[in-house]
């Protein structure tokens, strides 16, 4: 495990062996305390779910920092950004494009394309002179079942490639995908693109970083956010 130094987030971290890196701990609001629940990101990551632009905004500048330090870590300057494809598939009635109104919408409800806006935020962050890009590589074909821990196999049922985004890539052999999530439960989405990734493209180095890590409030730490 490597620390990383993050003006404001002391937990952000990339793990080298398992390639997975995030900036901070979620926790969920049930299992501990209100202040300390509170006292972590894990309000601003709910947030960051429902979608706003302001709650997206939130994570930018400190995720451009943690891409450019995991970029100098593996002497990289050039990087394809790819989102992570929310559980609900494009196709699907329920999928939302639209932040959460909570006057308009009585059910709470994450938006689903959250991901992808933050990425294209990321990208815009780093200016024209940069070799960070991004595209919709990999997408949900049909809606992932209700939560529960789900296999790579049944992951990689549910994910497809985009082919037009695939044509426009050239498989050079220093070419590295970075897969942005917003919380990293088991892992199982990530290998399971990563798998679809290195099918497709047999040089490519996949790396999977996260706004956060979700954590058992066991492992509750204060936080000083300064």
């Amino acid at each position: 495990m490597k620390k990383l130094n993050i003006d404001g987030f002391p937990e952000a971290i990339f793990d080298p062996q398992s390639r997975t890196g995030y900036l901070c701990s979620y926790y969920l609001h049930k299992t501990m305390d209100n202040d300390q629940w509170r006292s972590t990101y894990s309000p601003e990551i709910l947030n960051f779910k429902e979608g706003s632009d302001a709650a997206i905004n939130y994570f930018v500048r400190p995720f451009v920092e943690l891409i450019n330090q995991v970029l100098v870590m593996h002497g990289h300057r050039r990087a394809i950004l790819i989102p992570v494809p929310s559980s609900i598939a494009k196709s699907d009635p329920s999928f939302s494009s639209v932040p959460y109104n909570k006057a308009k919408m009585p059910t709470r409800k994450n938006r689903d394309d959250r991901c992808q806006l933050f990425v294209e935020k990321i990208v815009r962050s780093f200016g024209v002179e940069n070799y960070v890009t991004s595209t919709v590589l990999v997408v949900r074909r049909k809606t992932k079942a209700e939560k529960r821990n789900r296999s790579v196999k049944e992951q990689l049922d549910t994910l497809e490639l985009v082919v037009d985004e695939v044509e426009k890539i050239d498989d050079q052999s220093d070419i590295l995908f970075i897969l942005i999530d917003d919380v990293q439960t088991s892992g199982g989405t990530f290998k399971a693109v990563e798998e679809l990734l290195c099918k497709q493209f047999v040089n490519a180095k996949v790396l999977s970083l996260s706004i956060a890590k979700s954590m058992d409030a066991s492992q509750y730490k204060p936080l000083y956010r300064g």
